[in-house]
């Protein structure tokens, strides 16, 4: 039959044409510009039932040993900020509750939030969870229209907080980012940035998308035209827009490329600084609500041991190598997702035909993969590191005789 317009259509309505009956097929036509000319791209999938599990966040678990001491680090896999809003519907939010509650029962010493490749999603759940670290406060500030054009006006901005006094993770904590992190992960690493709330590793920067983009119809048959409406800025003063959350410590990365990056797509808005608004009240002295803030001293050491273990490290030099490759050849639309399961980004067509004649490996196959990959492996270790550098010192004892 033939295609039903869903430009302007809401997002719940567009669902409701694309679900239907387990193995019948849905037709997609999408529109997407490839080298210069637009195109229009038909697609047909075979419906079938998606499990929400293989799309929500998990933790796993890493017995460490630094310097003879056993530490036990949280790998807490965070895909997207989803948000269900169904009465019985799944959110970003309650999971990671859980989660976390999960990692205070089974006495972790340290916790890895991996942000990487979450292209975003709910911002509700964006401020919410961000808040879980800490014990409440300023997380994001929406410059509206008039913010964009002139900074000193109060009331161009709106400051979304997070109400929850409770610090459901006071231990250390690490954010995992890249450069496909992207919108409400923006959000969430650079304001544990500038709470100093975490240690951001991983990516030079993430992706850079922080604007809010608005769809309105114009006149009968002329269309319709998007303009840009709001800037998000975190607790700093700093947008994610364009330059987006710089990383603490980096590790090498084939997405580190310009084509893996807002600030090079056309007509990209350039960043902007507005005054700090971190919030005194996110910081507790004393309690269970009490959590270390991470300062430049631990940052540089915790960066001195991590060069050291990428430098020798074979999987890394392995990901500097692909690196190389890629830039030497002209840029094209790469597939991510080939990137981040070790796939050849470079290969040939045929060896990208052989590839996809390999059955899909099942959730517990992809896990495990996940768990090996030098990114993870590393982020894990910096969050031992960390739970050294926040181990006070013993004093130096007084010599024997001294009287002093």
């Amino acid at each position: 039959g033939p295609f039903t317009d869903v430009i302007e259509t809401e997002l719940r309505d567009v669902i409701k044409l694309i679900r239907g009956p387990k193995g019948t097929v849905v037709r997609l036509k999408l529109l997407r510009r490839e080298k210069g000319q637009n195109q229009r791209v038909e697609v047909s999938l075979n419906r079938a039932k998606i499990t929400l599990e293989d799309q929500a966040a998990f933790i796993s678990y890493f017995d460490q040993d630094v310097s003879g001491r056993k530490i036990k680090v949280g790998l807490l896999n965070l895909p997207s900020f989803y948000d269900d809003q169904t009465p019985d519907g799944k959110s970003a939010k309650n999971d990671l509750k859980r989660l976390l509650a999960d990692a205070v029962k089974n006495k972790a010493d340290a916790l890895v939030l991996d942000l990487s490749n979450n292209g975003g999603g709910s911002l509700n759940d964006a401020v919410d969870v961000a808040g879980l670290f800490f014990v409440s406060g300023s997380v994001v500030r929406v410059g509206g229209r008039a913010a964009l054009v002139n900074e000193r006006e109060p009331k161009a901005y709106q400051t979304l907080d997070d109400q929850d006094i409770k610090v459901h993770w006071p231990g250390p904590l690490v954010v995992h980012t890249n450069r496909a992190s992207a919108s409400a992960s923006e959000i969430v690493s650079g304001a544990l940035q500038d709470y100093r709330r975490a240690v951001i590793v991983g990516g030079d920067h993430t992706y850079g998308k922080g604007t809010v983009q608005n769809v309105e119809q114009l006149a009968p048959g002329l269309g319709a035209i998007k303009t840009t409406i709001a800037m998000f800025f975190t607790a700093g003063g700093f947008t994610t827009q364009y330059r987006g959350v710089l990383g603490d410590i980096v590790f090498p990365s084939v997405l580190a490329q310009d084509i893996y990056s807002e600030k090079k797509l056309d007509y990209s808005l350039s960043p902007k600084k507005i005054n700090s608004f971190v919030s005194s009240t996110a910081y507790a002295m004393l309690g269970p609500e009490q959590w270390h803030v991470v300062n430049k001293d631990m940052i540089d050491n915790l960066t001195e041991k991590s060069t050291k273990r990428i430098r020798d490290s074979k999987d890394f030099a392995k990901i500097r190598m692909d690196l190389i490759n890629a830039k030497k050849k002209p840029q094209t639309l790469m597939s991510i997702a080939a990137i981040l399961k070790g796939k050849d980004p470079n290969a040939t067509k045929a060896e990208q035909d052989e590839d996809k004649e390999t059955p899909s490996p099942t959730r517990e196959e992809r896990i495990k993969e996940y768990l090996k990959r030098a990114e993870i492996v590393e982020a894990v270790n910096i969050a031992s590191d960390l739970v050294v550098e926040l181990t006070p010192r013993d004093p130096p004892r007084k010599p024997a005789g001294s009287g002093r």
